[in-house]
């Protein structure tokens, strides 16, 4: 609605997204609410609320109110506590000692959650340069945080491009999903015009200084002084909040462990601290499917892949950062992060089975009973998985394994990625085998989703942004628009039938799927990281435009 009826700039946007996006995290569900980029989103996206002008003003008015200077300090305020907090993690009590001896990323590359096709590449540099690499972490995260607050603009200037740098450094070494994209976006305060500028064309440049020559002119009009009174005294307002609730998080800073934490259900103000331990190996869940009637360890099995974490030894390592693969990053937390003392004790392998996350037991069942949604999440293709009778496997391995980085020259003679050594230490190289009829499951609580769903989602999702910033004359944009949003909840909506079924539209599946059918193989390549990547494209082009 607000797109379609206030202008971009205003702060309902932002103020709306903002109570949208705390109103999940709010659910503290494992799976939203354990990582930290959640609770530093929420924080950026409230101050970015005070960035934009107030509503209901003239078309003209955003010219006319700049970004409050308050705001921008509290942004740098935010990069401060952020970097600094990590640095003083590492150096914290609960850290690991390898960063005290430089030579963490020794291990750190192929132990991360998710490692990217670099991750191999770097892990395989000299003793040497992991060394400068901890280092030089050091410098970024404990010396360079000070110079965002020197009232210097060349200090702040190069102080900003250099962390934007360190930031996309660990981009291009893992994926963790949008954290360091949120962290390099407070520096952006730190850039001023004369920065900026560079990144624009000359026709830009000019139509920028049209602006200011414009704003300069109504900034004397009573009705503008006006509401830059009430937005700066919302800022001052602010500023004295924010001075305040920076208690806790400075008290978590510089204590003995400091560590990554919250203070209220708003996420106003946050403690920063990430990887101040590191795993030197890496323990890993290993699933495999078999579709043979009688099951057991000589069977056919095939494996079954997570979305990313590391599977078969064959498979290319993901990209997939800004998108963040939930179930990858907690089955990593909860195998990997957590059950490293195990491997350093030499445990037998039923202690493993022991601490087996109900999480993934429970992915396991509806897995076994072909729940789509669920399907959808593991890095197998549907055809392979549900076999050609159209089944869902018959019974489900799980074994665990230790995996690294395979040598050089093994990767020369094989191209394998990967290489994994089974944690039954009896040499059976056993597992644990579920079956359907071990783990029966309500007809109601399997979910069987249109294979269409999720590109037709997106196509009316693109459609109704379009539509709502086109040109076109504001009825015939308000019905596009309103017909757009209508198909999009429909569609949305099919999959859960005890909605139609309270509206007695008992008949809604088929009617959609006949509907649906043309985009049947668009489907085949659609997932979520896609739909993420050009939903963020459809975004920004129209806040753009």
């Amino acid at each position: 609605v607000l797109l379609f009826w206030f202008p971009c700039r205003s702060c309902l946007l932002p103020a709306l997204t903002w109570v949208c996006y705390l109103s999940i995290i709010n659910l503290q569900a494992p799976f939203t609410y354990s990582y930290g980029w959640e609770w530093l989103t929420c924080e950026s996206g409230f101050l970015a609320i005070f960035l934009c002008p107030l509503p209901f003003a003239d078309a003209s008015f955003p010219a006319t109110c700049p970004p409050p200077r308050i705001v921008l300090w509290l942004f740098r305020w935010l990069a401060f506590r952020l970097l600094l907090g990590a640095g003083l993690s590492k150096v914290g009590r609960n850290s690991s000692a390898c960063w005290r001896q430089l030579t963490c990323t020794t291990t750190h590359y192929f132990t991360q959650p998710i490692p990217n096709p670099l991750s191999w590449f770097f892990h395989h540099l000299p003793e040497w340069v992991h060394r400068a690499e901890v280092a030089t972490t050091f410098v970024e995260q404990l010396v360079l945080p000070f110079f965002f607050l020197i009232p210097s603009k060349w200090c702040r200037r190069l102080a900003a491009m250099a962390e934007i740098f360190f930031q996309f450094m660990i981009v291009a070494t893992g994926n963790y999903a949008w954290i360091n994209f949120i962290g390099a976006l407070p520096c952006i305060s730190m850039l001023d015009d004369e920065v900026l500028s560079l990144l624009f064309s000359k026709q830009s440049k000019a139509r920028l200084c049209s602006i200011a020559e414009a704003a300069a002119k109504e900034g004397k009009r009573i009705w503008v002084r006006f509401f830059r009174l009430v937005h700066g005294f919302a800022c001052i307002a602010l500023l004295l909040f924010m001075a305040y609730k920076s208690k806790d998080p400075l008290k978590e800073m510089f204590s003995a462990a400091p560590w990554i934490n919250n203070y209220d259900p708003w996420f106003l103000m946050n403690s920063q601290g990430v990887f101040g331990f590191i795993n030197k190996h890496r323990v890993t869940l290993v699933l495999e499917y078999t579709h043979d009637p009688k099951v057991d360890m000589q069977s056919n099995w095939e494996p079954l892949d997570f979305r990313c974490i590391p599977g078969s030894s064959d498979r290319f390592p993901c990209l997939l950062s800004p998108y963040h693969s939930r179930l990858d990053w907690e089955t990593w937390i909860r195998t990997t992060a957590s059950m490293e003392q195990l491997y350093t004790q030499k445990a037998p392998l039923q202690e493993y089975f022991n601490r087996f996350p109900p999480f993934l037991a429970n992915l396991i069942v509806h897995l076994l009973h072909g729940d789509d949604d669920t399907v959808s999440l593991m890095g197998v293709s549907r055809g392979s998985f549900f076999g050609k009778e159209g089944e869902p496997p018959s019974a489900i391995r799980a074994r665990f394994y230790s995996y690294t980085f395979t040598s050089v020259e093994r990767f020369r003679k094989t191209g394998h990625w990967w290489t994994r050594k089974s944690l039954d230490r009896s040499g059976q190289d056993g597992g644990v085998i579920l079956t359907r009829e071990q783990h029966p499951l309500e007809e109601s609580s399997i979910r069987k989703s249109n294979p269409a769903r999720r590109p037709v989602l997106l196509i009316l999702f693109g459609i109704a942004l379009m539509v709502g910033s086109s040109s076109l004359d504001w009825p015939l944009r308000v019905l596009m628009s309103a017909l757009a949003t209508v198909l999009f909840m429909v569609v949305f909506l099919h999959d859960y039938p005890l909605v139609f079924g309270y509206l007695e539209i008992p008949s809604i599946h088929e009617k959609t799927t006949e509907g649906l059918a043309w985009c049947q193989q668009a489907s085949a390549i659609s997932s979520e990281g896609p739909v993420f990547f050009v939903g963020l494209f459809l975004g920004c082009w129209l806040l753009s435009s």
